[in-house]
Protein backbone atom coordinates (compact mmCIF):
# COMPACT_ATOMS: atom_id res chain seq x y z
CA UNK A 1 0.00 0.00 0.00
CA UNK A 2 1.13 3.70 -0.97
CA UNK A 3 0.68 6.34 1.68
CA UNK A 4 0.77 9.76 0.99
CA UNK A 5 0.23 12.86 3.55
CA UNK A 6 -1.65 16.35 2.61
CA UNK A 7 -2.11 19.49 4.10
CA UNK A 8 -4.30 21.38 2.94
CA UNK A 9 -5.59 25.15 3.40
CA UNK A 10 -8.53 26.03 3.07
CA UNK A 11 -8.18 29.69 3.38
CA UNK A 12 -5.93 30.65 0.78
CA UNK A 13 -4.98 29.05 -3.08
CA UNK A 14 -1.62 27.07 -2.31
CA UNK A 15 0.03 24.89 -4.57
CA UNK A 16 -1.60 22.00 -6.48
CA UNK A 17 -0.93 18.97 -4.80
CA UNK A 18 -0.78 16.06 -7.45
CA UNK A 19 -1.89 12.42 -6.23
CA UNK A 20 -0.20 9.48 -8.74
CA UNK A 21 -2.28 6.41 -9.03
CA UNK A 22 -2.38 3.82 -11.45
CA UNK A 23 -5.42 2.80 -13.66
CA UNK A 24 -6.90 -0.42 -12.13
CA UNK A 25 -5.49 0.14 -8.35
CA UNK A 26 -7.71 -1.31 -5.96
CA UNK A 27 -7.13 -0.33 -2.32
CA UNK A 28 -3.63 0.13 -3.31
CA UNK A 29 -3.26 4.16 -2.44
CA UNK A 30 -3.75 6.06 1.28
CA UNK A 31 -4.06 9.13 1.84
CA UNK A 32 -3.95 10.97 5.39
CA UNK A 33 -5.17 14.74 5.26
CA UNK A 34 -4.49 16.78 7.40
CA UNK A 35 -6.60 20.44 7.12
CA UNK A 36 -4.69 23.97 8.36
CA UNK A 37 -6.98 26.91 9.64
CA UNK A 38 -6.84 30.84 9.16
CA UNK A 39 -3.55 30.83 11.99
CA UNK A 40 -1.87 27.43 10.12
CA UNK A 41 -2.58 25.30 12.91
CA UNK A 42 -4.39 21.37 11.86
CA UNK A 43 -8.10 21.88 12.15
CA UNK A 44 -9.66 20.17 15.26
CA UNK A 45 -11.61 17.53 13.49
CA UNK A 46 -13.42 16.22 16.50
CA UNK A 47 -17.27 15.70 15.68
CA UNK A 48 -16.72 16.41 11.91
CA UNK A 49 -17.31 14.27 8.94
CA UNK A 50 -14.81 14.10 6.27
CA UNK A 51 -14.94 12.96 2.77
CA UNK A 52 -12.97 12.82 -0.56
CA UNK A 53 -14.55 13.66 -3.66
CA UNK A 54 -12.94 12.80 -7.04
CA UNK A 55 -14.76 14.78 -10.11
CA UNK A 56 -14.00 12.62 -13.56
CA UNK A 57 -16.65 15.17 -15.30
CA UNK A 58 -18.59 12.82 -17.78
CA UNK A 59 -18.18 9.82 -15.53
CA UNK A 60 -19.69 11.72 -12.46
CA UNK A 61 -18.08 12.05 -8.63
CA UNK A 62 -16.88 9.51 -6.92
CA UNK A 63 -17.29 10.21 -2.81
CA UNK A 64 -15.32 8.40 -0.69
CA UNK A 65 -15.76 8.80 3.27
CA UNK A 66 -12.45 9.23 4.99
CA UNK A 67 -11.89 8.00 8.70
CA UNK A 68 -10.70 9.84 11.59
CA UNK A 69 -7.15 9.04 12.80
CA UNK A 70 -7.58 10.51 16.09
CA UNK A 71 -4.29 12.83 15.79
CA UNK A 72 -6.25 15.84 13.64
CA UNK A 73 -6.30 13.68 10.82
CA UNK A 74 -8.64 12.03 7.99
CA UNK A 75 -7.60 8.86 5.90
CA UNK A 76 -8.67 7.60 2.85
CA UNK A 77 -8.43 4.74 0.74
CA UNK A 78 -8.67 5.31 -3.09
CA UNK A 79 -11.18 2.36 -4.23
CA UNK A 80 -10.49 1.21 -8.01
CA UNK A 81 -13.55 3.78 -9.12
CA UNK A 82 -11.43 6.14 -8.45
CA UNK A 83 -8.92 5.19 -10.42
CA UNK A 84 -10.61 2.96 -13.35
CA UNK A 85 -10.14 5.88 -16.35
CA UNK A 86 -6.72 7.17 -16.59
CA UNK A 87 -6.71 11.06 -16.87
CA UNK A 88 -6.21 14.22 -14.59
CA UNK A 89 -8.67 14.63 -11.94
CA UNK A 90 -10.06 17.06 -10.02
CA UNK A 91 -10.46 16.56 -6.06
CA UNK A 92 -11.70 18.11 -2.53
CA UNK A 93 -11.89 17.17 1.04
CA UNK A 94 -14.91 18.73 2.47
CA UNK A 95 -14.92 18.56 6.23
CA UNK A 96 -18.04 19.33 8.17
CA UNK A 97 -19.14 20.17 11.51
CA UNK A 98 -22.93 20.23 11.88
CA UNK A 99 -23.87 23.83 13.05
CA UNK A 100 -20.33 25.47 13.12
CA UNK A 101 -18.72 25.21 9.78
CA UNK A 102 -18.81 23.62 6.32
CA UNK A 103 -15.78 24.01 4.31
CA UNK A 104 -13.63 22.10 1.23
CA UNK A 105 -10.41 22.67 0.35
CA UNK A 106 -9.73 21.69 -3.35
CA UNK A 107 -6.18 22.25 -4.65
CA UNK A 108 -5.87 18.60 -5.21
CA UNK A 109 -5.08 16.70 -8.51
CA UNK A 110 -5.42 12.82 -9.09
CA UNK A 111 -2.94 11.60 -11.52
CA UNK A 112 -4.50 8.61 -13.05
CA UNK A 113 -1.50 6.71 -15.42
CA UNK A 114 -2.95 4.52 -17.82
CA UNK A 115 -1.99 0.65 -17.05
CA UNK A 116 -0.53 -1.01 -19.83
CA UNK A 117 -0.50 -4.43 -18.87
CA UNK A 118 -2.59 -5.93 -22.46
CA UNK A 119 0.24 -5.00 -23.95
CA UNK A 120 2.28 -7.31 -21.76
CA UNK A 121 4.48 -10.43 -23.12
CA UNK A 122 2.35 -13.28 -23.12
CA UNK A 123 3.56 -16.43 -20.07
CA UNK A 124 4.65 -19.76 -21.76
CA UNK A 125 4.64 -22.70 -20.00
Amino acid sequence: MTTQNITLTPVSPGVTEYIQATQGENNARSLTFRVLDAIGQPLDLTGCTVAFYVDRRESGVVQIAAVLTGDNAAQVTLPSGACNIPGEWGCWVQVIKPEVFDLRADNLILRVQPCNIDHAGEASD
